[in-house]
């Protein structure tokens, strides 16, 4: 998405090498001949994700992931199947973390949203799907990657 593509472009402009996870398989080009990203498409989504991330970051040698997974897809008038998609998207960031965490990675940064959206989502019913897959990805990360759980993993 728009977001992702941003924080991957920076990163580019800045040199610092990147791997770049989509469920497009659209990749941006640059013209840097000195490119060090990798673009894989996937979907988060997929029963297989988790083995997949944690191969990724393994062959790569990913130190962090940023998580800018996200989706809104319900309306006042949308289906359940299209709020339980929207759960599984909005969770797919939680259900990689251990598997994030197990390749190698030591940072997880997920861009989320702020407290007040998650209140208001809380008063609009097609938007529960939503918060409750942020709020278990938030959970999830967290138990992952929280720095107090996870010292002895500093210490190399």
């Amino acid at each position: 998405g728009f977001l992702g593509k941003t924080i991957s472009k920076e990163l580019m402009h800045r040199n610092i090498p990147c791997v770049h996870v989509s469920r497009s398989q659209r990749q941006e080009s640059n013209n840097d001949d000195n490119n060090q990203n990798v673009n894989i498409c996937l979907d988060l989504t997929s029963t297989d994700a988790a083995n997949q991330i944690k191969e990724i970051i393994q062959r790569e040698r990913c130190t962090a992931v940023i998580s800018t997974v996200g989706s809104i897809m319900g309306s006042s008038s949308s289906s359940k199947q299209e709020e339980e998609e929207d759960f599984k998207i909005n969770a797919s960031t939680g259900n990689i973390a251990s598997s994030a965490r197990k390749g190698g990675a030591t940072r997880f940064v997920y861009v989320s949203n702020s407290p007040r959206v998650g209140e208001f989502a809380e008063t609009i019913p097609f938007l529960q799907s939503y918060r409750k897959g942020k709020i278990y990805s938030e959970q999830l990360i967290q138990k992952h990657f929280d720095k107090k759980s996870n010292d002895d993993d500093d210490d190399d």
